[in-house]
């Protein structure tokens, strides 16, 4: 017989609300306020961009193009139409093998890296790479800071190396993690870069000089994903599915969540300031230099449960916004644009752009029940 509570009785007062959501938290679970609160993600644009997974996608300035990367050991150049409709206007094999990571530098430069443990610097509108450099093994991870014409980039060899885009050689290579690095991310203000490691152990270092500053400990899981939510302040996903947010000067926890079913796989930041008129105004992860006192700090997460989440963070902790499930596998990729919108890319081969609609989290999609995972305080 079907057990009957709290969760059953919402059921029995608002028939076909099963059919309406479903959570990651729980099974049959619904977060949603009601089946007409305003969703914080509407869907732009969808559509087949690789023939499998895609491993990576990364945005330029204005949100108007955007590269993806896959296991089909190719790089596609997305630009949008004037209708408003994205359309392929690059191709290029390198013959690599499956690329993991891609990262815009400026209007003509893009990087990659994947399966043949080489960092790859491309140049538009030809297409043409030339080899920055290799790592021993497989390389999972980049990150760059474009001001600076640098690349970090982080491999299963356990090293990070750093390259210098004008001299194209190597600049330094940065060693203290035990198992492979899965991903790097650096800080609004270009002054830190934070490094996940399959060994459980999220590294912090010093973009001037490479001392390693913090090491957070706290998962106990391999770490698949990082991100600086403010300068302070950075994000964690690890494969229990678990979410930390803790203070990047000591390591201090100052939240964590149950976040996905599965494997945190990607977690992003994009912070949204209102205007006087009430419109908003967005700076992505590459432009952003505010906290989220001065507006919606959003975060985004993905996992191999199909979900994308978006949360609010207030400066003490996340409000889930709204939650979408329309990828048919595993979402491997996420990345924010300059102006907030959302591009998600999955195991089987698709890109959703979304749109992020500013919405008061009070009124916005609530738990009707918040439920914990076991283990989670």
């Amino acid at each position: 017989m079907r057990r009957v509570g709290l969760v059953g009785i919402l059921f029995v007062l608002c028939p076909g609300l099963d059919a309406l959501c479903s959570s990651p938290r729980a099974p049959g679970v619904c977060v949603e306020g009601s089946a007409t609160a305003r969703r914080s993600l509407r869907v732009l644009h969808a559509w087949q961009a690789h023939p499998s997974w895609v491993y990576g996608i990364a945005w330029w300035p204005g949100g108007r193009r955007l590269v993806s990367v896959g296991a089909d050991d190719s790089v596609r150049l997305w630009q949008w139409t004037p209708d408003r409709r994205p359309s392929l206007v690059g191709q290029w094999n390198p013959g690599m093998g499956s690329m993991f990571a891609v990262a815009v530098l400026d209007a003509e430069r893009f990087v990659t890296a994947g399966r043949e443990d080489q960092v790859l610097l491309w140049r538009l509108p030809a297409g043409e790479w030339t080899a920055l450099g290799r790592h021993a093994s497989d390389v999972e991870a980049l990150a760059v800071i474009p001001e600076a014409g640098l690349v970090f980039s982080g491999g299963r060899d356990r090293a990070i190396m750093v390259w210098s885009v004008q001299s194209e050689t190597p600049g330094g290579r940065w060693e203290g993690p035990t198992g492979a690095v899965i991903d790097l991310a650096v800080s609004p203000d270009r002054r830190w870069l934070a490094s996940a490691g399959e060994d459980g152990t999220v590294f912090v270092w010093s973009v001037p000089d490479g001392q390693r500053q913090t090491a957070y400990i706290g998962h106990g899981r391999p770490v698949r994903t990082v991100a600086f939510v403010t300068d302070a302040v950075v994000a964690s996903g690890d494969t229990s599915g678990m979410l930390h947010i803790w203070r990047r000067a000591d390591g201090r926890l100052l939240w964590k969540e149950a976040a996905h079913r599965g494997w945190v796989t990607q977690v992003t930041t994009c912070v949204a300031e209102s205007s006087d008129s009430g419109n908003s105004t967005a700076h992505g992860p590459q432009s952003r230099a505010s906290g989220p006192d001065t507006g919606a700090l959003w975060v985004a997460t993905a996992g191999t449960d199909r979900w994308v989440r978006l949360w609010q963070w207030d400066g003490e902790q996340l409000t889930v916004l709204d939650e979408q499930r329309d990828h048919a596998q595993a979402v491997l990729a996420l990345a924010f644009s300059n102006r907030c919108e959302l591009a998600s890319g999955g195991m089987e081969g698709w890109i959703r752009v979304w749109e992020v609609v500013r919405t008061d989290p009070r009124r916005s999609a609530q738990h009707l029940v918040r439920l914990k995972l076991p283990g989670v305080e």
